[in-house]
């Protein structure tokens, strides 16, 4: 859990934030204009009211574009089904999170296809 942090930006500095997936970068982005309100900590499903069926996206739950990948991607492997088709499914990921997403789709697949930009 994240207490007690301090972050000033001083005029005309400019900033890089980077962090693996589902650090709370956009997080904090939306702190620091204020679409959210801080509070405390907890696990993405718990806080969505209907958990892994939960509508993401323009109309629904907002997610940051890591997060929401990994819930299309969970969706996708568990229909279970003959073939699962992943097209740019892993582009807003970072390398380690990519790698364990991949990992689980080759396991839980039947058959697959990823679809990726070089």
């Amino acid at each position: 859990m994240l207490r007690g942090v301090n972050l000033t930006i001083e005029s005309g500095e400019r900033v890089l934030l980077e962090g693996s997936s589902g650090g709370g970068k956009s997080t904090l982005a939306a702190l620091l204009v204020g679409l959210r309100t801080p509070e405390t900590g907890g696990d993405l499903l718990e806080r969505m009211p209907s958990g892994l069926m939960q509508m993401v996206g323009e109309t629904g739950w907002q997610l940051s574009h890591g997060e929401r990948s990994r819930v299309y991607l969970a969706r996708a492997l568990l229909q279970n089904a003959q073939l699962t088709v992943l097209d740019e499914s892993f582009a807003a990921l970072d390398l380690e999170t990519l790698k364990r997403c991949l990992d689980c789709a080759v396991k839980r697949a039947r058959m697959l296809l990823v679809i990726a930009h070089p």
